[in-house]
């Protein structure tokens, strides 16, 4: 029997209906071709729901409790603290790993968690894969995000409509505002070096520290 190639992606936060319908819309034709040739599937969040846990869990087939990676840092023995978007506190054996033993060569490619390398014949290119904007230092370029909309001008994202439950990232020194609906909104922010109180605010009416006016 002929051994054939096998080539598996990933991508993080992909939303499998919403990607159909881009593809039915003909606005991703590069992942309609992927579609159309290849199989895939929608993964289920390995507890809890975070980034690094659950790559190591798609990769090792374990759970966190098992493979080691349960929040964003991992205490080694001796105290270190230490990424779990890499391999050094990864206790599972990886899919190419396992691959290794039974004498098949692997090539990963900007996994997250794949560096520093554990195999012997296999590669690891641009195994620091991570979340934050413009984090790894392999990136072509860092990620960004795009429309079909043919009104909106190249380079400027007039409006960002965000729904119940929706994420949004913006690169770094982007001026923006945000606007409520007639029913309010919360929101959330999450970034890996921001500080409420070094927040940049352009208009000189915001004040970020509370002061206390008198009488």
């Amino acid at each position: 029997m002929a051994k054939g190639k096998l080539y598996v992606m990933g991508m993080d936060q992909m939303v499998l209906p919403l990607t159909k319908h881009f593809i039915k819309e003909a606005s991703v034709p590069t992942l309609a071709k992927f579609f159309a040739r290849s199989a895939y599937g929608q993964a289920l969040a390995s507890f809890p729901c975070w980034t690094p846990n659950n790559w190591a869990a798609i990769s090792t087939g374990a759970q966190s409790g098992t493979h080691g990676a349960s929040s964003w840092f991992i205490r080694m023995p001796d105290g270190e603290d230490v990424s779990s978007l890499t391999s050094l506190g990864i206790n599972a054996e990886t899919i190419w790993e396992a691959a290794e033993r039974q004498g098949v060569k692997s090539a990963i490619l900007h996994y997250p968690g794949s560096m520093p390398s554990r195999l012997k014949q296999g590669y690891v290119i641009d195994g620091n894969a991570g979340p934050a904007y413009n984090a790894c230092p392999f990136e072509l370029a860092a990620a960004e995000a795009y429309t079909s909309d043919r009104t909106v001008e190249s380079g400027s994202l007039k409006e960002i409509v965000l729904r119940p439950g929706d994420q949004y990232t913006l690169p770094v020194n982007t001026k923006h505002w945000f606007q409520a609906g007639d029913s309010g909104c919360v929101v959330s922010e999450f970034s890996s070096a921001s500080t409420d109180e070094e927040d940049v605010f352009t208009d000189p009416r915001v004040r970020r520290i509370p002061t206390i006016e008198p009488d």
